[in-house]
């Protein structure tokens, strides 16, 4: 038990306590009065405390006014309570009005203490109202950020959408309905915004090769490599070494100021790894992917080739236009098609067969050479004729003028 004189020094008006006994234990609440040496009443320190006893539910744009109003209400409580039932923390909250509803007349009779409660609520849900609006504000993207119509129609073409039948608690706020086969579909707006955050965070990093790429994934291993070569960071496929990011003794020991990964559950060596070291971590996350360890997660279909090298190749160019190498009117040379997987034996097939037409036409040639000679041989009428006969002849004559000569030699001799 904390005594009464150490809670002296941090409970004052203005300060964020969290109550520990009673009905409204675990509440947070705000000190309105505070009496560090008591009263005749009240021989202890104590503090007169205005808390929230229900908070506001969630609100989102689909709901209409009245839904929205009703959620957004507030449930205040007026408290006296002991300075060892309750304990601060570090936050503060300066409410004005507050000091001047609570008074020590206000739990001598229970309408007073209704009529401060509802003064309370009023300034609870206006603060409520005016975070909520700061909130939206800052969520906003500049316009430029905005995707065009073919980036809409690209991440559906692609199916970055289609999420799976099982759902994360966390990855709730990311699914925009359930169809009727039990596949949870992804809000693309949710997704493209996080896109462009994830692409703010690794464009701020000074050096691009403190970022680390991360597939264990098959399917992310071309779009990582190609990902990393374009923003110039570096990658690591395939089987992730244990002790890459926490053990300096072995050779592939990276300190990164950043890890992006493909999917948390196939990478979450990386992902435990970078929490030791408190390095911030960008993941795609499909509906049913772990968001433990992951500060920024892309919602998006991590399982397909098409959506996860679209993905990137976004991203990619989302970096590269936040630092100005690339023009937002004009588009990007570098095709999409280079960041997705390509199945080795399909490469195997497609060398095969131009291998194939190689020796085809290698074939052909030499077919076309060996029919033309047989033509010249095989050749009848009178050019036929004449061509056996002039050879014969000029062989006949060679033969005869060698043999001429040394024959009349010798029987003159």
């Amino acid at each position: 038990m904390i005594s009464s004189a150490t809670m002296v020094k941090f409970i004052k008006a203005g300060k964020v306590v969290v109550i520990l006994q009673g009905r409204f234990a675990g509440k947070k609440a705000v000190v309105v009065r505070n009496h560090d040496e008591g009263t005749k009443d009240r021989p202890y320190g104590y503090a007169v405390v205005a808390g929230v006893e229900r908070s506001p539910l969630k609100v989102t744009k689909a709901m209409g006014k009245k839904k929205t109003a009703k959620r957004s209400k507030v449930k205040p409580f007026v408290k006296i309570v002991n300075y060892n039932h309750m304990m601060p923390t570090r936050y503060g909250l300066e409410l004005e009005q507050i000091k001047g509803t609570v008074s020590a007349d206000t739990f001598k009779e229970p309408t007073q203490r209704e009529d401060s409660k509802k003064v309370i609520k009023k300034l609870f849900e206006e603060r409520y109202q005016t975070a909520v609006h700061i909130k939206c504000n800052m969520s906003r993207v500049p316009s430029v950020l905005n995707p065009t119509e073919e980036d809409i129609q690209l991440l559906l073409s692609a199916q970055c959408h289609i999420g799976t039948k099982n759902a994360n608690t966390r990855m709730a706020t990311y699914i925009h309905k359930r169809r009727a086969d039990g596949i949870n579909l992804i809000n693309i707006g949710k997704t493209w915004e996080k896109l462009i955050l994830a692409a703010r965070v690794i464009a701020s990093i000074e050096n691009p090769q403190d970022i680390v790429v991360v597939s264990a994934r098959p399917y992310g291993h071309r779009a990582a490599l190609k990902f990393a070569k374009y923003i110039g960071a570096e990658a690591i496929v395939g089987r992730f070494t244990p002790g890459t990011f926490t053990n300096y003794i072995t050779r592939s020991f990276r300190e990164p100021r950043l890890v992006i990964c493909t999917d948390p559950r196939s990478d979450f060596q990386a992902v435990l790894e970078a929490s030791y070291v408190n390095i911030p971590v960008i993941s795609l996350a499909d509906t049913d992917s772990s968001l433990q360890y992951v500060d920024v997660a892309i919602p998006t279909n991590n399982k397909a080739k098409h959506a996860i090298g679209l993905i990137y190749w976004l991203m990619a160019r989302a970096v590269l236009r936040l630092r100005g190498t690339l023009d937002y009117e004009t588009a990007w040379d570098v095709m999409v098609d280079m960041f997705f997987y390509r199945d080795p034996e399909d490469i195997e097939k497609e060398n095969a067969e131009a291998e194939i037409e190689e020796g085809d036409f290698a074939a052909s040639a030499e077919a076309a050479t060996g029919e033309w000679a047989v033509e010249g041989e095989a050749t009848e009428g009178v050019a036929g004729i004449a061509a056996a006969a002039d050879w014969s002849a000029s062989r006949t004559t060679d033969w005869a003028d060698e043999t001429e000569a040394p024959a009349t030699s010798s029987w003159e001799a």
